[in-house]
């Protein structure tokens, strides 16, 4: 799906049950919950795609969703740019994340996901926001954010893992 203008549904793009496709230069915006919605093996390619002003996420993927967020613009959402939460494991590579009410990547309750070269700036709250969640980190560049540029939070949590599996490189 190339260069359409995908607005206004309760989420605008919804991939689950091990489904697949990609998805480039779209604007994907105006979602009253999530702009884009990844679940139970969903697997889609996001590629130069405008993801902006949406409720909640720009992009939550949850629930065993993986897929690959690439070259994506994600701003002015809700909360959070991206969150990754519930045994989800995307990629995102080179992103540009900023301007989001809360987090620009949030990693939650066991998510996991491989994070590289994203520019992750001006989000209200925290850049980066891990919270039992196990993601790999490479080359990102997380400034200018309200309170803090990468947050860990539980890192010894019972139920999570500890800071030993903690796997940050910067650039």
């Amino acid at each position: 799906m190339r260069s359409n203008m995908i607005q206004r549904g309760q989420t605008c793009v919804y991939v689950h049950n091990f489904g697949f496709g990609t998805f480039e230069n779209n604007s994907i915006a105006f979602a009253k919950i999530d702009g884009v919605e990844i679940k139970d093996g969903g697997n889609p390619v996001l590629r130069g795609n405008s993801i902006e002003n949406n409720g909640n996420q720009g992009a939550n993927a949850h629930t065993g969703g993986q897929g690959r967020l690439e070259s994506n613009t994600i701003c002015r959402n809700g909360k959070s740019g991206v969150q990754i939460s519930s045994e989800a494991n995307p990629v995102l590579l080179r992103n540009k994340i900023y301007d989001n009410q809360h987090c620009g990547i949030s990693v939650l309750e066991s998510g996991q996901g491989e994070i590289e070269s994203n520019d992750v700036y001006d989000n209200r709250y925290a850049g980066i926001a891990i919270s039992r969640g196990n993601p790999i980190m490479r080359s990102n560049n997380a400034h200018d954010n309200g309170l803090h540029d990468v947050m860990f939070l539980h890192a010894e949590s019972p139920t999570g893992p500890d800071r030993r599996h903690r796997r940050v490189q910067s650039a």
